[in-house]
């Protein structure tokens, strides 16, 4: 089981990403929990700290549409991994990065990955849990 937090009212998880091609290197990153997204957003930010801005450029470009309106996003492979009481979860993915260093899109995790848990959130609880269903 994944446990996470809340920031106010949105809940979030923490988790160190990587890209698969740069063994090692890692940043821990807090992910809000989007249920009303359909892809994994991190951050550019995420991808300069990492110092992997060259290879998102060789990346699929795509649009992306949302309540903020349109941007284009590179879509590339990560790993994330998640903590938890009795060990690590890790997990391939691939994710949307906004290729606008300027851009305000926050890391997120989309359903692509959160229909694969079964989600509970309680504020009342202060609950925030994903327990996997495979």
């Amino acid at each position: 089981m994944i446990t996470g937090f809340f920031i106010g009212e949105s809940a979030f998880v923490r988790a160190r990403i990587r890209f698969p091609q740069m063994s090692g290197v890692a940043i821990e990153e807090d992910l809000l929990i989007d249920t009303g997204s359909h892809v994994t957003v991190i951050q550019y930010r995420v991808v300069e700290a990492l110092d992997a801005t060259l290879r998102i450029r060789e990346h699929r470009m795509e649009e992306s549409r949302g309540f903020g309106g349109r941007t284009t996003v590179a879509v590339v492979p990560i790993e994330l991994e998640f903590g938890t009481g009795g060990g690590v979860f890790r997990f391939g993915a691939r994710v949307a990065v906004e290729p606008n260093p300027l851009g305000d899109l926050p890391s997120a995790l989309g359903m692509d990955f959160i229909s694969s848990f079964r989600l509970t959130v309680s504020r009342n609880e202060n609950i925030v849990e994903l327990r996997p269903t495979f």
